[in-house]
């Protein structure tokens, strides 16, 4: 029903996501040496300087074919 009434392309992100929360959670849980907060961090600079990143290679995407 979820498939049907969501579309698939949603579902299977919604499900993919999901499962790599569930185990990212889980395999932070059972490190003696990550803590949440260094995680947390981390994740949060990755981020900052992907998304940096992805507008610039949009950027240079559309101005090659404009």
């Amino acid at each position: 029903p979820d498939l049907d009434h969501n579309g698939r392309l949603f579902s299977f992100s919604l499900i993919a996501l999901v499962n790599m929360l569930i185990i990212v959670s889980l395999l932070i849980v059972a490190s003696p040496v990550v803590a949440w907060k260094t995680f947390a961090v981390t994740w949060y600079a990755n981020a900052t300087t992907f998304s940096t990143r992805l507008v610039e290679s949009v950027r240079e995407i559309v101005g090659f074919f404009v």
